[in-house]
């Protein structure tokens, strides 16, 4: 793990910022500078990427970045291609600038085609505006958050510790002070900066995204005790830390960590994604509820993802037997610890339930994808993936290699989640695991913990297996 004194550590590492991120910068206090800093950054690790806006921003000055503008998605591939001249580059894109001298933002549905195109590291996107001010309520149109958005991150400047809730230091001063309970003109106590975030923005990030704060200007305005305290409490990280702006000598260096420092720590614990939805066709019977042991195929799958608590959560993904199968897992594991949801597509394949996992898992963290029909997978198996992952924190995924391929169960990064939500077909994670095929990392599968069963022959030989104790 990247500690926060690691000045050597750019946010993308900090971050652990995975393939193909779609960041959506909102909030007020310092959205541009943090674009610009993670574009450098990521520039600083070789990487291309993608900046834009879903709103409207100034387009850069004479030797600023360069700017790419197309009507249509068609067009702006086409001119990426073009500029780019057949080597890496990390382009502002928009649509046109306007004759007010403003760059308009790409439509919402764009953004994932940016994101697949071959070479792109990140889309990082300015999606809200705050006409300068340090701090900011959103409307009800706001924030313009893209299509397939992995990580939101929303910003505060610290300067407006303490200040009068006005149109002077707020943006909408009124929508403001009706989030947080008080009256315009009140002083804004410190701990308000993370109180306006997570009202304003962290309740409205949809399934797939994930949220962290980050109060900027701390070299202007060191974060007070209180707000430190409040960040402690935080239900998501957060960060402060001085970033400038680009040409001014407090600027960031692009190969350095500057000065940021994290406040509250995100919860790496990943949830578990027990799929159990199958039709069991070959099996000609059920299939997950079969006795096996002292319990049941699907028991034994979710008794390993609980124990040790190395999960933040257990999710067990069902199709029109969610009841039974509820009701069997609460039999066998009386200490509860996990949730059971219904895929109602169950027979559109695999992928509709990876995405019913995904979207009912409560925060956006890695996800730990469990077959429910792999019996001998154990605990220890689940502590070596992780453990592996602790050493690869931006790897696209960490999972069991048999017979030269990875394969569940596996720990899919963050960043995919979105990815994962516009799977379709009976192919599971494999579209993914091929595409980021050079930052997937394998563990070698150990004994029988690979074993899955498929026809009642499997089953009987798991039966055996299991009487002669291998």
């Amino acid at each position: 793990m990247v500690m926060s004194g690691d000045r050597s550590a750019g946010l993308p590492e900090r971050w652990r910022l995975g393939p193909s991120e779609v960041v959506a910068v909102v909030g007020a206090g310092g959205k541009s500078s943090l674009l610009e800093a993670l574009a450098r950054a990521y520039e600083a690790e070789g990487a291309h990427v993608v900046l834009t806006t879903t709103t409207k921003v100034r387009p850069p000055g004479p030797g600023g970045r360069p700017l790419v503008v197309a009507e249509t998605i068609e067009g702006l591939v086409e001119a990426l291609a073009a500029a780019a001249g057949g080597g890496p580059f990390s382009p502002l894109v928009g649509r046109r600038v306007s004759s007010q001298g403003k760059l308009q933002g790409l439509p919402s549905e764009w953004i994932p085609v940016l994101r697949d195109l071959p070479g792109v590291t990140a889309v990082l996107v300015e999606a809200d505006g705050s006409l300068g001010r340090p701090l900011k309520a959103p409307a009800a149109w706001e924030p313009v958050l893209p299509s397939g958005v992995s990580l939101v991150a929303g910003v505060a400047g610290l300067e407006a510790q303490g200040v009068p809730l006005d149109d002077e230091h707020v943006h909408r001063p009124e929508l403001l002070a009706a989030l947080l309970g008080r009256e315009v003109g009140a002083i804004l106590p410190p701990a308000s900066l993370l109180d306006a975030l997570e009202r304003g923005y962290a309740e409205a990030v949809p399934a797939g995204a994930c949220f962290l704060a980050y109060l900027n200007k701390a070299d202007l305005a060191p974060p007070a005790a209180a707000l430190r305290a409040a960040a402690a409490r935080a239900p998501f990280e957060v960060w402060a830390g001085a970033l400038g702006s680009p040409g001014d000598p407090r600027w960031w260096p692009p190969d350095a960590g500057g000065s940021v420092e994290c406040l509250r720590p995100a919860d790496l614990r990943p949830a578990a994604v027990i799929l159990a939805a199958g039709l069991a066709r070959r099996m000609g019977g059920d299939k997950v509820l079969a006795p096996l042991g002292q319990g049941t195929v699907l028991g034994r799958v979710v008794g390993a993802a609980l124990a040790g608590g190395a999960c933040a959560e257990v999710l067990v993904v069902a199709g029109e037997d969610a009841g039974r199968v509820a009701a069997s897992l609460r039999r066998e594991v009386p200490g509860g610890g996990f949730r059971v949801v219904r895929n109602a597509e169950a027979a559109s394949g695999m992928a509709s339930s990876l995405r019913v996992g995904v979207g009912a898992v409560a925060r956006a963290r890695d996800i730990v994808v469990l077959l429910g029909d792999q019996p001998f997978v154990t605990a220890a198996t689940i502590g070596r993936l992780l453990g592996a992952r602790a050493l690869h924190l931006r790897a696209a995924a960490v999972g069991l290699r048999v017979d030269g391929r990875v394969r569940p169960p596996l720990v899919l990064h963050r960043s995919l989640l979105p990815q994962v939500l516009e799977l379709q077909g009976d192919q599971g994670a494999r579209p993914l695991l091929r595409r980021y095929a050079s930052a997937v990392v394998g563990v070698e599968a150990v004994g029988r913990e690979a074993f899955d069963i498929d026809e009642p022959a499997d089953l009987e030989r798991a039966r055996q297996m299991e009487e002669r104790g291998e």
